[in-house]
């Protein structure tokens, strides 16, 4: 469709710059054959004069009244051949006149022009009225006047009428046939000129479309260059060098890609490793802290199988310390379980998690540390919405190393007996985060009474391997493992503190059901 199209508009193009170029050449060819035509009108009328200015010079000599008879027919028949419509004679002293001929209510102004040729002794030439013909508005009579002079003598003046309504037909007739040639040689030189510019230009572009949608990534050379040394060829040479660079960059761009995903893929692995070795460092610290929990009722259970293998003890009391023995083996198992649940492998797939229900298992879980024995945990989950979509294994790392975090803190200050950590949740507005607008989310808090964060730490928490507990303690991993965990879920976390006012955490994660409704929910 393209070189069709580049066809049609070579061809009208062509046919319109030739027009206007033709036009153009018959204006100024027109504009200069009417000059050199009045030009010779008035050469002719120079010419009639000097033939009769020897015969009126005797004439004014001899100081006769009239013109004789020969000279007027003379006179006449020269007018008639030169077709000069009306001559005007006067002497010097426009006493003696004679006029002959049809001046066309010119009459007064070839006296008056040939007076002024006598008085100022040089010739006069003068169009009167105006004439359209065809686009042109034409000057329709032309006067000359020229005194006549014997040596140094002024004799008298002569004035003529020329009508030029016969050069312009002449020149009307020879511009029709010029406009009759340009028609012709237009239609000639375009079929010529876009024979050329076909051969030149579409075919050349044509087999360069053709080529193009020919092209595979395997062609070497792909453009045929011409013999001929001309412009396509540059071209054809420039779209080969061309090709070449963009098959050289696209090998390069797959080894780029390659290597980025390959990259992409170690980087993920390094940070699932990185919290697991953080989970696994946190189920270490729950474990010490559950082994002396689980040892109290197993004592119990021990001392209670004791009093089962006397024999003066009664059925009912047997019962009972069964029952009592049962119950604390249901609460190690509960205990386990809770460490069982948080420790396992995390499955790494987003799905829908209730927060409020993670948090109250990490809330189980950490009750049973030795840290929280004058720590008072206090929930205040308010929020009405509470779905997010997230990884949940992942989520109670989260909020259980934010809990042990808080509760270390507080457990550093001398007297800690008043120590406590508030959990508070509720709906908001998630400010400066990457998914489009101030969409709900589920902001969650978590405060404490302990020491605080200096300004000088506080800038470097979420850096990884930074940590203030002493060697033995933490790994530093904690809260950089926290901050990808959130923002791997679409949320934010931010930290503020005040040295000595203890230190306040706060996680935001978007909402699933909001973004479902508006279009923008993980499917």
């Amino acid at each position: 469709m393209l070189p069709q199209k580049l066809k049609a508009k070579i061809a009208v193009n062509l046919a319109i710059l030739l027009l206007v170029g033709m036009v153009l050449i018959d204006f100024v060819a027109i504009v200069t054959l009417r000059k050199r035509m009045i030009q010779s009108e008035i050469s002719k009328g120079y010419f009639f004069i000097s033939a009769i200015e020897s015969q009126l010079i005797d004439f004014f000599e001899l100081k006769n009244v009239t013109l004789n008879t020969e000279f007027m027919n003379h006179l006449n028949q020269m007018m008639f051949v030169s077709s000069i419509s009306c001559v005007f004679i006067s002497d010097q002293a426009k006493y003696r006149k004679f006029l002959t001929g049809n001046p066309f209510n010119l009459q007064d102004e070839i006296k008056d022009l040939t007076y002024q040729a006598i008085e100022r002794r040089e010739k006069h030439i003068r169009f009167f009225g105006t004439n359209w013909e065809g686009i042109w508005n034409q000057k329709k009579n032309l006067i000359l006047s020229v005194p006549i002079f014997r040596k140094d003598d002024l004799l008298a003046g002569v004035g003529i009428l020329l009508k030029l309504q016969n050069t312009y037909e002449g020149l009307k007739a020879t511009q029709q046939i010029l406009l009759m040639y340009i028609c012709i040689n237009t239609v000639i030189l375009s079929v010529v000129g876009f024979y050329r510019l076909k051969n030149l230009i579409v075919n050349p572009m044509q087999r360069v479309i053709k080529r193009a949608e020919e092209y595979k990534d395997e062609d070497e050379w792909f453009f045929v260059s011409d013999k001929k040394e001309n412009e396509f060829n540059k071209l054809y040479k420039a779209l080969n060098r061309m090709l070449k660079r963009i098959s050289d960059d696209k090998k390069k761009l797959h080894s780029t890609v390659g290597f980025l995903e390959k990259a992409n893929r170690d980087l993920k692995k390094a940070q699932n490793d990185m919290i697991r070795a953080e989970k696994f460092a946190t189920i270490g610290r729950l474990s010490s802290g559950m082994a002396h929990e689980i040892g109290n009722p197993i004592g119990i259970v021990l001392g209670y199988l004791e009093l089962l293998k006397q024999e003066e003890i009664s059925e009912k009391e047997k019962k009972e310390f069964i029952s009592r023995a049962e119950n604390e083996i249901n609460r190690i198992n509960l205990i386990i379980k809770d460490l069982l649940n948080f420790s396992r492998p995390s499955s790494g797939n987003f799905i829908e998690v209730a927060v409020h229900e993670i948090i109250k298992d990490v809330a189980d879980v950490i009750k049973f540390q030795p840290q929280m024995t004058n720590i008072e945990l206090e929930l205040s989950l308010l929020a009405e919405e509470q779905i997010v979509m997230a990884n949940p294994d992942q989520l109670r790392q989260v909020f259980l190393n934010l809990i042990l975090n808080a509760s270390d803190a507080i457990t550093t200050v001398d007297n800690n007996c008043n120590g406590k950590i508030i959990i508070q949740s509720k709906v908001a507005h998630c400010l400066n985060t990457d998914y489009s607008g101030q969409l709900p989310a589920l902001e969650i808090i978590c405060c404490d009474n302990g020491p605080g964060i200096s300004q000088r730490n506080l800038d470097n928490i979420f850096d990884p391997f930074f940590t203030t507990k002493e060697p033995g303690k933490g790994t530093g991993l904690g809260l950089w493992v926290c901050l990808m965990i959130v923002e791997a879920a679409g949320g934010k976390i931010r930290v503020t503190s005040r040295e000595g006012e203890g230190a306040r955490v706060t996680v935001y994660l978007p909402l699933y059901n909001v973004e479902k409704n508006n279009g923008n929910g993980y499917e």
